[in-house]
């Protein structure tokens, strides 16, 4: 009852979502939404809130799903990286999903040029580009921010965050 995706939506009758974590070996997200009963006009009390609803989703199936199918040309593909640099999922570089691509061992400049495209991203900008991967020539990579209203780590009192993850899809100029 101490939990954020418990009290979040009690105290504000809006959706919890969480940050990606660590739980028995998968990375997860948990969303919560209040449950609310008919009268749901004093937000303060506890008249009309009735519990929560918790679903904790895998990201990695979630990004396989919707994804994982997504192909432009030979080489064009989707990816996700979250406000943070964490690379959430790619379907070409399996090895680096979960690790920052701005604290890294400098292996991802042995394939990107640059990170102009992904700091746009992380900071929740949408935009279409040239992107130029060494291993995969140019490509144009198109990228948008989805917003995701959460409360993670933060007084509730104190009012929600927005978490920002950006879906890139890229497509080889060819």
């Amino acid at each position: 009852r101490k939990k954020d995706f418990f009290v979040f939506p009690k105290q504000t009758f809006k959706p919890f979502m969480s940050k990606v974590f660590m739980n028995e070996g998968i990375r997860e997200i948990t969303i919560s939404f209040p449950i609310l009963g008919q009268d749901k006009k004093e937000i303060g009390g506890n008249k009309g809130f009735l519990g929560v609803l918790v679903c904790y989703i895998d990201v990695k199936e979630l990004a396989q799903t919707f994804l994982e199918p997504v192909k432009t040309g030979i080489t064009g593909y989707a990816w996700i990286l979250n406000e943070e640099g964490t690379l959430l999922y790619h379907p070409s570089h399996s090895e680096m999903i979960w690790r920052n691509i701005f604290k890294n061992d400098g292996t991802c400049l042995e394939c990107h040029e640059s990170f102009k495209n992904e700091k746009r991203m992380v900071k929740g900008e949408k935009g279409t580009r040239e992107s130029f991967v060494r291993t995969g020539g140019k490509k144009l990579i198109a990228y948008y921010p989805v917003k995701i209203y959460a409360a993670w780590g933060h007084n509730v009192n104190a009012g929600a965050v927005t978490t920002n993850w950006s879906i890139a899809v890229s497509a080889p100029y060819s």
